[in-house]
């Protein structure tokens, strides 16, 4: 009798969160006859369910107590069981209702398709989803959506986590390695760099292995998700690409370094105190530039000031800057009224961090030039002509800078940017270069796009100097015919005097002349001497 009055508490608390188990409803009563086997549809059948509940409740009453519950069952067990005694059939009763407890059976159900069994299959679910289900595909209830906070500096579950943090500890170790054997070693920026490249192309590489792994083993296809996988490959296969000609420019770089320059004597090397001219770092090999000066093998390029004062003007003495070929007292003795002051950026930052870098070098030029009294930061023609100090203006030496925005390009002109050379030693996707010490973005009898006249034109409208310096001959000759303004050479010369593809050919100086143009002659001597040994004599007969 205890199981029967189990069962019955267990089938009148069914589907009612506050029944007490004391009394059982009529749509709970048909489904223990059902759930349980009275119901045979023969003997019994759910109109004779219905009707016994009825017969043995009470009047005004709409559930029955387990009183009420036995009456029916000795109402029904004869009718059910019809071959045995009253008393059997009674305990054949019990026997079907002892120890039940309510089932699903008869719950609509979801039809699964292939599609479906694969989206609710926990045991290929990944990241926070996969977090929310035990091995056995058992969801954690509210132990799998607690929110656990990492205070690692990434994304929750960011997949390359940690790989910054071993990236800046091989470069720390680099360092260490290097302040600790200083007489032994100078190569520290190849190995920062190529532990770099490596790492980077590292991670890329198993990016791309992760996601071609989902694609055959995810049993994903001709769904959506293989679409983005496959969009996600097709961005890593551009990113992978991308870095592979970024490094063939690099290797590029140094192979011309080694054809042009030759290498100083250890005796030459004690003659400049072992320091490179550029960035004034010890040195134990060094390039011979051809004025006589030596370079670091790793700093050929002009170090900007924010570079190598790393931004602290206010600890600079602008009056004498020993490690610069400019400085206030030598702009004074100069009567230099205005410079024009190039916010210079490699052409190794493009597509990568050139406009940052920019930025940063306006932003030293901003603060050199506010912050000295002898110098005035000026963004007209009138306040060029009209200014007592040292007038500054800002250019941009390279249109690599601006990545490609003419957003960006007005910005810069917001900063106070006057001038911008379309192009340095590198293309742009919009214009062409007059060297070939890069071949990214190698135009094809198109030196400058629409989208190169679009910024030719909006130069025009800002009121900013087109600088052709830099690019080549068909780019110049198609901005001549484009600009509505007047446009300069800031540092070229003429080609018939040295043939070099940096200086100017006739014709586009009578191009110049008729645009009203200006050109401002380079006193390199590969350009006004051509050779490596210009004088005054020389540069006055020509």
């Amino acid at each position: 009798m205890d199981e029967l009055l189990s069962t019955f508490k267990k089938f009148a608390i069914h589907g009612d969160t506050k029944a007490t188990g004391k009394e059982m409803n009529g749509k709970n009563w048909a489904k223990l006859c059902k759930d349980c086997k009275v119901i045979d549809s023969k003997n019994v059948t759910g109109t004779d369910v219905d009707i016994v509940f009825t017969k043995v409740k009470a009047k005004t009453s709409r559930v029955i107590t387990y009183e009420e519950f036995q009456k029916a069952l000795e109402e029904l067990a004869p009718k059910r069981f019809k071959n045995q005694s009253k008393d059997e059939a009674l305990q054949s009763m019990h026997k079907l209702i002892e120890g039940k407890e309510p089932t699903n059976v008869g719950v609509t159900k979801v039809a699964k398709t292939g599609a479906v069994d694969r989206l609710t299959d926990t045991s290929k679910y990944t990241g926070s989803h996969k977090e929310r289900f035990d091995e056995s595909g058992k969801g954690k209830g509210k132990g799998g959506r607690e929110e656990i906070v990492e205070h690692t500096g990434y994304v929750g579950a960011y997949k390359n986590a940690g790989t910054y943090d071993e990236k800046t500890k091989a470069k720390y170790i680099i360092h260490l390695y290097d302040l600790i054997c200083e007489a032994s070693w100078e190569d520290k920026e190849a190995h920062i760099y190529y532990t770099d490249f490596i790492m980077e192309m590292g991670i890329l590489f198993l990016n791309m292995m992760h996601h071609i792994h989902m694609l055959l083993y995810g049993n994903i296809w001709f769904s959506v998700a293989d679409m983005i996988i496959l969009t996600q490959l097709r961005f890593l296969s551009q990113e992978i690409q991308r870095r592979l000609r970024q490094h063939k420019n690099y290797l590029h770089i140094y192979d011309v370094l080694d054809k042009r320059f030759s290498l100083a004597t250890m005796e030459e090397l004690a003659s400049h105190d072992d320091r490179c001219a550029i960035c004034w770092e010890k040195m134990y090999t060094a390039y011979k530039l051809p004025c006589g000066h030596l370079f670091h093998k790793h700093n050929d390029l002009a170090v900007p000031l924010r570079m190598y004062h790393k931004s602290k003007l206010s600890k600079l003495n602008m009056h004498n800057i020993s490690k610069a070929a400019t400085d206030i007292t030598r702009l004074t003795a100069g009567h230099v009224g205005g410079q024009i002051f190039a916010a210079y950026v490699l052409c190794t930052a493009q597509d990568k961090d050139a406009v940052r870098l920019a930025l940063e070098q306006i932003d030293v030029i901003r603060r050199m030039c506010t912050e000295n009294k002898e110098m005035e930061l000026v963004t007209t023609a009138e306040g060029m002509g009209t200014s007592t100090k040292i007038a500054c203006l800002i250019s941009i030496e390279g249109g690599h800078s601006i990545d490609s925005s003419l957003p960006t390009l007005r910005m810069f002109y917001l900063l106070g940017v006057r001038s911008m050379a379309l192009t340095h030693n590198c293309n742009t996707p919009w214009a062409e270069t007059s060297s070939s010490l890069y071949s990214n973005y190698q135009q094809k009898n198109n030196s400058l796009t629409d989208f190169g006249k679009a910024v030719v034109s909006e130069m025009n409208r800002l009121g900013m100097l087109v600088d052709l310096s830099h690019s080549s001959w068909g780019t110049a000759r198609a901005v001549l015919k484009h600009s509505a303004a007047p446009v300069i050479f800031s540092h070229s010369s003429a080609y018939a005097i040295c043939n070099n593809t940096r200086n100017v050919p006739d014709d586009l100086l009578l191009l110049l002349k008729e645009n009203g143009g200006l050109i401002m002659v380079n006193f390199y001597s590969n350009f006004v001497a051509c050779s490596n040994n210009a004088n005054v004599s020389i540069l006055a007969g020509t």
